[in-house]
């Protein structure tokens, strides 16, 4: 591989034979056994990088300093290089489909945006709502969002926010009236 190198370096231009050693290089380094997990799609387009990483930047490699161990490098660099954008990408994607589930959550919502008066409320649907709302309030669904789609202040959003984190699912039958009779 030094040979060819030094033999382009001395007409100028990138032979055939180097590349193509070149690029033999590059396919072992992004397509090895140890990138299994990464997306076939993601390893073709880094090594059409890789080969326009080569046409441009084969005059800086040293033939002296182990030019194969440059260009597993170079081919490394567009393997992670294509990774960030595909992980960008998923992000993006996931965060489109986080923010569709928490539109439907409110959307979802049964319950007049007229202020509800919780108490004249029957028990169960008391804890049919809490439950909804505190499955609402985990998505990421803000407490002014809640607040204005069901008239539930936003006070009492975060104290059934705390009790549920305190006591757990028992939360959801808790009356506070009946704690007061018991006193």
């Amino acid at each position: 591989m030094q040979e060819d190198l030094k033999k382009c370096h001395d007409l100028g231009y990138l032979t055939e034979e180097f590349a193509t050693l070149a690029m033999e290089a590059a396919r072992e380094r992004i397509f090895s056994g140890k990138n299994q997990t990464i997306p076939h799609c993601a390893k073709e387009e880094a090594f059409g990088n890789f080969c326009l990483k080569l046409t441009m930047k084969w005059e800086q490699i040293d033939p002296e300093k182990h030019p194969k161990a440059y260009l597993h490098f170079m081919a490394h660099n567009c393997l992670m290089d294509i990774l960030r954008k595909f992980n960008s990408t998923l992000k993006k994607i996931d965060r489109v489909e986080r923010d569709n589930e928490i539109k439907k959550g409110i959307n979802n919502i049964n319950v007049t945006p007229t202020k509800i008066d919780i108490k004249t409320l029957p028990k169960h649907e008391r804890a049919a709502i809490k439950r909804s709302i505190i499955k609402i309030l985990k998505k990421g669904v803000s407490k002014c969002e809640i607040e204005r789609k069901t008239g539930i202040p936003r006070m009492t959003l975060i104290r059934w926010e705390q009790k549920h984190k305190e006591i757990g699912t028992k939360f959801y039958q808790q009356d506070k009236r009946e704690k007061k009779k018991k006193r």
